[in-house]
């Protein structure tokens, strides 16, 4: 049987899979379920295997199995080391398996190199520059403590501000009523019942409503923005200190969020469509190959 790669970009919400054979070349590619393996370890084991699975399908090539497959990842999460690590030692069933943090990612893909800068906006958020000298990460803390200009962290301040305009602390918006229908709630304690236990992927579910509102003026939404552009310019500036590499904005809200920077911010960053998962098609064919996150150091403002 040839020999296989498959190359993974899991973020929270979903995990993008391309496979290719063993001259390179794309075969076919599949959408997956999220895993971001700080938020839910086993449920992120759970569906990596199905997205190759479900990819490993869809190429519908005689007998290819796991086994056959040397499988490299970038994934929501492997930034914190007892995660990494615990991922380390899963006993997997590919021909091979190496990972790094999707944020390292979206750098080789954006740069086409190993070095660069990067700001991922999607479901989480994070940054990332990388020198010969040294890699620098920023953010990527998750919603209960970070990921602020992300679209799991908008998701959770609407709801924050809508319980506010509920209990009679904030004034009622037409954001406010989106979320409640979104929700399907009536009261605040209804509210609170079904997003207390929400997974950052369905808060990140309520930010099309944010955008819009954002184009009629609504206050609730205003206030979140600004403190959104107000973090992504810090670490705009941050990086820029860093590193005189171009600093790539990615992720499925950075061009919506881009076009509120200030100028200034505005001209040190370059939006970047281009799929992080074709980062990891690189790093198939340099070496050495970045299998783990030992080497990042946490950056503070």
């Amino acid at each position: 049987m040839p020999n296989y790669f498959i190359a993974l970009d899991g973020g929270g919400s979903k995990t993008h899979a391309v496979l290719f054979n063993q001259e390179h070349k794309e075969l076919v590619q599949f959408i997956g379920k999220g895993t971001n393996f700080a938020t839910d370890f086993e449920q992120a084991i759970s569906n990596l295997q199905a997205t190759v699975d479900g990819l490993l399908k869809t190429a519908n090539i005689k007998k290819i199995q796991r086994s056959d497959c040397h499988l490299l990842g970038g994934f929501a999460g492997v930034n914190v080391p007892a995660v990494a690590d615990r991922l380390r030692i899963w006993q997997h069933d590919f021909k091979q398996f190496d990972f790094t943090t999707d944020l390292h990612l979206s750098v080789y893909a954006a740069s086409d190199s190993q070095y660069g800068s990067a700001i991922i906006t999607g479901t989480g958020s994070c940054a990332l520059a990388i020198t010969p000298e040294t890699e620098i990460m920023l953010g990527g803390h998750g919603l209960l403590l970070g990921d602020q200009a992300s679209g799991a962290w908008i998701g959770k301040r609407l709801v924050e501000h809508s319980l506010l305009a509920l209990d009679g602390f904030e004034s009622m918006s037409n954001i406010v009523n989106q979320v409640m229908q979104a929700s399907q709630c009536q009261t605040a304690t209804e509210l609170c019942q079904y997003w207390l236990k929400a997974a950052p992927a369905e808060y990140a579910k309520l930010t099309p409503y944010f955008f819009e509102s954002i184009a009629h003026s609504d206050p609730i939404s205003l206030k979140i923005l600004d403190q959104a552009i107000a973090y992504l310019s810090q670490l705009i500036s941050r990086l820029s200190d860093l590193s005189s590499n171009p600093i790539y904005l990615m992720g499925g809200i950075a061009s919506k969020l881009a076009k509120h920077l200030p100028s200034e911010s505005q001209s040190q960053v370059i939006v970047n469509n281009i799929a992080p998962v074709y980062g990891a098609f690189q790093l198939l064919n340099t070496k050495p190959i970045q299998t783990n996150n030992k080497s990042l150091t946490s950056g503070v403002f």
